[in-house]
Parts: C-alpha cells; structure tokens; sequence
C-alpha cells in the first residue's frame, strides 16, 4: 500500500504494548522512590517536632501548670503537624498534577500517540493516609514523651 499511494500505514497498538511496559517499570520507580521520601520526611517532621518542643518546654511546662491537660497539648502539636503535612500535600498535589499533565501533552505530541491523562487516585490517596498517620505519630511520639515529665521539671528545664 506504501509503494502505491507513499502513504505509510502503522498500527499504534504495538507502540502502545511497549510504552505500557515502560510505564509499568516507572510506575515501580516512582513507588520505590515515593515511600523513601515518606520515610524522609516523616524522619525530617519528627526532629522538627521534637526541636518544636524541646525550644517550647517551659511554655508547655506554663500551661500544664494553669490546668491545661495532656491530651489537649498533645492533640495541639498533632494538629501542627497534620495542617504542616496537608498544606504541603495540597501545594505538591496542585504542582504534580500541572507538571504531569503537562508532561503527558508533551509525551503525546511527540510520540504522536492518544495519550490520555489520568489521575493516579489510588495512590495519591495511599500517599494522603500514609503522611496523615507519619504527621500524627511524629508529632504523638514526642510529645508523649515530654508530656510525661512533671509541671516542675518542665519549668525548670531551660
């Protein structure tokens, strides 16, 4: 049919067989490499937490002394934590889907293939409860464990 009319006729579905396969192989990087960052940050937010409290011991040490219970002061820290952990979801979220969908439209236009774009849910979601439980249990661990020293030695400590 080339020879007749110089018209070249090729099936997309073997193009689209290999570009899966790749794709596969990235979505497995992409995952390796999402759950090291998860492990980072929740390491970075809980030194960050512990340096929080640790530089807030006697004000902490203050309001226990003006009646303010444990649970309230730890819930206030894990409720730091989880507005630092969403506000940066929420930025990184609005920031990744832009750059993926640019990078989608690009990939399309070069490849010359249809493309589509589409939203990982599964695993955003998988990554929104993964950072909400890291937030709360790297804001709980220390503060439970400064929460458990006495009113006097939290005033005292400098």
């Amino acid at each position: 049919l080339e020879t007749l009319s110089g018209c070249l006729v090729q099936d997309v579905r073997k193009k689209l067989g290999a570009l899966q396969t790749a794709k596969q192989a990235m979505d497995l990087i992409a995952g390796a490499t999402t759950a090291v960052a998860l492990l980072i940050c929740f390491f970075s937010l809980t030194s960050s937490m512990i340096a929080n409290m640790a530089e807030q011991t006697k004000e902490i040490g203050l309001l226990r002394a003006l009646g303010v219970t444990r649970s309230w002061i730890a819930r206030l820290y894990c409720l730091e934590a989880l507005v630092l952990v969403l506000s940066a979801a929420v930025l990184g979220l609005g920031i990744g889907t832009f750059v993926a969908f640019t990078v989608t439209a690009q990939r399309a236009l070069f490849t010359q293939l249809p493309l589509p774009f589409t939203f990982p849910t599964a695993p955003m979601l998988a990554i929104l409860i993964a950072s909400v439980v890291s937030a709360v249990l790297a804001a709980y661990v220390p503060a439970r464990r400064l929460l458990r020293r006495n009113v006097v030695g939290l005033l005292r400590s400098v």
